[in-house]
């Protein structure tokens, strides 16, 4: 049996499985802006983790705008969607955290 499933649909499964998966441990949405922000001026960069893993970093002044994303999450994104996902997750990301992604970058590796 064949299933065709349309491109926002698709999207809209992307952006569910992130919800469900990838909120950070901090929290989503406008209540953490301020912090992320001030954090990001004080250290450089802010490291978003899911279950105390490291999922994403943030940089900021030493590499503008740059988001490094874990590898081993990338990796089952790509898994499971394809390259599909990136351009999904970068806005999902940019309206979560109050950010502006201008390089995202998926082949970190945190030990």
């Amino acid at each position: 049996m064949k299933f065709v499933i349309t491109e926002s649909k698709l999207n809209q499964v992307i952006h569910n499985y992130l919800n469900r998966n990838f909120i950070p441990d901090i929290g989503w949405g406008p209540e953490i802006f301020e912090f992320v922000e001030n954090e990001i001026e004080e250290s450089d960069f802010y490291a978003f983790t899911v279950d105390d893993f490291i999922f994403a970093v943030y940089w900021g002044e030493s590499q503008p705008n740059t988001l490094k994303m874990n590898k081993i999450f990338a990796d089952r994104l790509t898994d499971l969607f394809g390259d599909r996902w990136i351009p999904i997750f970068i806005n999902w990301f940019e309206k979560g955290t109050g950010l502006k992604v201008k390089d995202f970058v998926t082949n970190m590796t945190y030990r």
